[in-house]
């Protein structure tokens, strides 16, 4: 039987490709082999099982790497990537606007030549260290190699390298609407891309050069726990896993990490109070979702003393929801149950309130309104580069506003009138978010690991003319 190689990177990586069932479609047909970061080998074996074999990859970045890779990032890129608004353009423009002013003219007169972008990222690719990445290939002689990173990140970039180096087909399956428009930018292109939908697709091909013959769309596989079978938990035993009154409603509010928007403890505060002193209909209760890229992160993590002091200060009102995040090494995934415990959370709330997270998206899937933080708590002149409106702004969030799939709270009574609007009628939006999900997820049927694996196999079976032929298109619904 052959092998299939799967990169796993991230702690988000496992519930991709693991929870989700991702790997146990492709573990049908083929062996599977799972790399990572090598101290954490052990712990992801245990967890994995019979399912596959773990690897170690030492693919730590060297200095030189990170240079090349800003060089990418800011010159040697499509300038369509580089107008889209992001984190690292703003970030830049306040901080250093004379080097920003120096690279943009440097992107727009070098970067504008997509021969010389192709030759500066074929440069990168001879200089990186490929001998740990060539020896696991020749090792296991893949069918196919799969990351989550579409080839930003040099480790990724090793190993897609390595793999073409070696005739080995790769994979890139990307793991969030966010990435393409605002994350890194390709150095080393997979021979097929997996995407949610056909605004990634185009994405992919106006911000990364990258063919969309080559692109397939499958859906997001962690949305699969919205699919059929969900919700797992009705209101009941919900509300004695999450110590909530089931006769009151609740707020969902996701938390991102205090380096972005430090002012999450202040806007759960607010909501609370509105809601004890009654000027929200039915005075809910608000579960604050940490979440779990943030538990126990030495620099994007959260004070989560500080939350239980505000629960105790609220003790009627505020329920915390911590992830149970595995601690491993480098990779700190959550448990299976902790994306059914979300999904059925967001399925009975009243409404999800985010600060420019992407849990919006989640929210909607989940058949719940979610609504967007747009100001900075008790900081109303917080400039825009470091407010929380810039986020908004962002490219990935223009399809959710333009669908009118997202109300933002500009304002404390912004937040409160929008809130109670939703506590009155949580339906006010409802063909707005079934836009969304059409236009942004697709069919939520629980099936979209299984598209990803097939688009797999269809990529093995043909891998021998794979350089010449298109990739058929998903017909669901967002293709």
């Amino acid at each position: 039987m052959r092998t299939i190689l799967i990169y796993l990177s991230h702690g988000a990586h496992v519930r991709n490709f693991i929870n989700m069932g991702f790997a146990q479609h492709l573990a049908q047909s083929f062996k599977i082999v799972f790399a990572t970061w090598p101290e954490d080998v052990a712990p992801l074996q245990a967890y994995v099982g019979d399912l596959g074999l773990v690897e170690a990859l030492p693919c730590r970045p060297r200095r030189f790497e990170g240079q090349l890779a800003a060089v990418r990032r800011y010159v040697m890129v499509n300038p369509r990537r580089n107008r889209t608004v992001n984190l690292f353009s703003l970030s830049m423009k306040h901080d250093n606007p004379g080097l920003y002013r120096v690279l943009r003219a440097a992107n727009l007169t070098i970067g504008r030549w997509k021969v010389v972008r192709s030759a500066w990222t074929a440069i990168e690719r001879m200089l990186l260290p490929l001998a740990d990445a060539l020896f696991l290939i020749d090792r296991h002689r893949p069918a196919a190699v799969i990351a989550a990173n579409y080839g930003a990140d040099p480790d990724v970039m090793r190993l897609f390298t390595a793999a073409t180096r070696r005739g080995v087909p790769t994979v890139a399956i990307v793991p969030s609407w966010d990435n393409l428009s605002s994350k890194g930018v390709m150095g080393a292109k997979a021979g097929l891309l997996v995407v949610w939908n056909a605004v990634m697709r185009r994405e992919a091909d106006a911000f990364h050069d990258f063919p969309v013959d080559r692109v397939k769309v499958a859906g997001p596989m962690q949305f699969d726990s919205y699919g059929p079978g969900h919700p797992r938990h009705d209101r009941a035993s919900l509300s004695r896993t999450l110590g909530l009154d089931p006769g009151r409603p609740y707020l969902v509010y996701g938390t991102i990490t205090p380096k972005f928007f430090p002012h999450n403890l202040e806007i759960v505060r607010h909501l609370a109070e509105l809601s004890e002193r009654g000027a929200l209909t039915g005075q809910p209760q608000v579960v604050v979702r940490i979440h779990p890229q943030v538990v126990d992160d030495p620099v994007f993590g959260e004070r989560l003393e500080a939350y239980e002091a505000l629960a105790a200060d609220f003790p009627g009102t505020v329920r915390l929801n911590v992830p149970k995040v595995m601690k491993w090494g480098r990779l700190r995934p959550a448990p299976e149950e902790d994306q059914i415990l979300l999904a059925d959370m967001l399925y009975h709330a009243a409404a999800c309130l985010v600060p420019g997270s992407t849990l919006a998206l989640d929210a909607i899937a989940a058949g719940c309104p979610a609504v967007g933080i747009a100001y900075d708590g008790d900081a109303p002149d917080t400039p825009y580069h470091q407010s929380i409106r810039r986020w908004y702004d962002y490219e990935y969030f223009k399809p959710l506003l333009d669908l009118d799939g997202l109300p933002l709270a500009g304002s404390r009574e912004e937040l409160r009138e929008t809130v109670d609007a939703l506590l009155r009628d949580r339906d006010i939006n409802l063909l707005a978010r079934d836009r969304v999900v059409a236009e942004l997820v697709g069919k939520l049927d629980g099936a979209a690991s299984r598209r990803g694996a097939e688009a797999v196999l269809d990529l093995v079976a043909r891998s021998s003319n794979f350089e010449n032929r298109p990739v058929a298109q998903s017909v669901f619904v967002g293709a």
